[in-house]
């Protein structure tokens, strides 16, 4: 129960703290009353566990992940049985939800460490599910088998191959997936805030300046339901969810470094599993030369965009106003980002479609009609090259 016991905020607290023990009786006895069936860490970590049944490997790994436990545990209640033992974990957080107001600390961190144990079981569930699935033979691909067209065995080779290859590709995506889940920084997890979405009653503003957002629990199911049909659309989608983390935060924020690690960590694993091919020096493929076409092309047409007298509107977006001069406009603006910064990224190949490098020209322009007033020039110029920009996206998405 490693994983629960050790989880904390970035700020470096336990979460499992209050969790640990049960209520004391005599201050709170109302909770004995309002709860049936009470449950803790302690409690679940001094029942004793059979591991003779065919998932004790993985069963164990549980164990290891939520407790520090040194030795084997056996002949208890739970019999081998991980989903009695997650059901006991679960009812600890659903107790902690019934007792507690949803706006106190104690109920979102319950939330919290329900949803790191809850991705915790999937995890090792879903390794043993493949493992079940997957043989040795699998890893061929589909053509290596023999398939007859008059003969049903054929047929039935085919589709089980092709089932194989298809339970290969989701196992190495749960390795990726993992990977990133898993990865920590002075032993403490950083996924914590990529885990879901943020509140749109606390951030209505990211629903505006994030056109596809995207989470791991949004990722995760995909993996389970089968919604990728390939690993290089898992590997899209977790570059997105990093992509939209810098977009939003301000760059050398924490968690805008922690979205640079943990891409980097899944494209590790994703080279070493041969998820993605390794460049060669000096080429890109098809699919990036479109992208860094599209991205080139928009870029070129927003800043050398003029208006009928031979203005051109770009020129007071190229730099941020100086912060000396202006102070509260990096008060108003949270992100602030210039056609420089959109410039740097794109020399960068920081993009990897015409979207991300769309949004970034829209927050740029929210940002100047935010920060301005509706009938002064750069108002109104930023609403122009803002129509423009969606004008041009859709032109170069039908040209390439």
């Amino acid at each position: 129960m490693r994983c629960l016991i050790r989880y904390e905020t970035a700020a470096g607290f336990l979460l499992s703290a209050p969790f640990k023990a049960l209520p004391s009786k005599r201050e709170l006895p109302d909770y004995f009353d309002v709860i049936s069936e009470p449950m803790s860490l302690n409690k679940v970590r001094h029942e004793n566990y059979s591991t003779k049944s065919r998932s004790s490997s993985i069963f164990i790994h549980l164990l290891k992940c939520l407790l520090q436990i040194q030795k084997k545990l056996k002949s208890g209640e739970y019999g081998g049985n991980i989903q009695d033992l997650f059901d006991d974990m679960n009812l600890m957080f659903e107790n902690c939800k019934l007792y507690n107001r949803r706006d106190s600390s104690l109920y979102k961190d319950g939330c919290k460490l329900q949803k790191v144990c809850q991705a915790k079981y999937e995890e090792i569930t879903c390794e043993d599910e493949e493992e079940d699935e997957v043989k040795p033979s699998a890893v061929a691909p589909p053509s290596a088998a023999p398939v007859t067209p008059s003969s049903n065995a054929g047929g039935a080779s085919s589709s089980s191959s092709l089932s194989n290859v298809a339970a290969v590709a989701r196992k190495r995506m749960r390795v990726m997936y993992n990977a990133v889940l898993n990865h920590r920084r002075d032993g403490v997890q950083i996924i914590g805030l990529f885990m879901e979405k943020p509140s749109k009653k606390d951030y209505p503003d990211y629903y505006e300046v994030i056109a596809s957002p995207i989470d791991m629990v949004t990722i995760n199911d995909r993996i389970k339901n089968g919604s990728y049909r390939a690993e290089e659309d898992f590997v899209a989608d977790m570059k997105l969810m990093f992509s939209n983390c810098r977009q939003y935060n301000e760059e050398g924020s924490e968690i805008y470094e922690d979205a640079n690690t943990l891409e980097k960590v899944l494209m590790a694993k994703a080279r070493e599993l041969g998820a993605v091919q390794h460049a060669k020096r000096g080429r890109r493929s098809k699919s990036q030369v479109k992208v860094a076409d599209k991205v080139k092309n928009l870029f070129e047409t927003l800043r050398d965009h003029k208006d009928p007298k031979g203005r051109q509107l770009s020129l007071i977006f190229l730099r941020l106003p100086n912060q000396k001069e202006f102070p509260d406009y990096f008060e108003v603006i949270k992100n602030p980002i210039d056609f420089e910064m959109i410039n740097t990224r794109l020399k960068q190949n920081r993009y990897s479609t015409v979207e991300e490098c769309l949004n970034d020209f829209v927050l740029m322009f929210e940002n100047a009609c935010k920060f301005n007033e509706p009938d002064s020039q750069i108002y109104k110029d930023a609403l122009t090259l803002q129509s423009l920009a969606h004008r041009t996206v859709r032109y170069v998405v039908n040209k390439y």
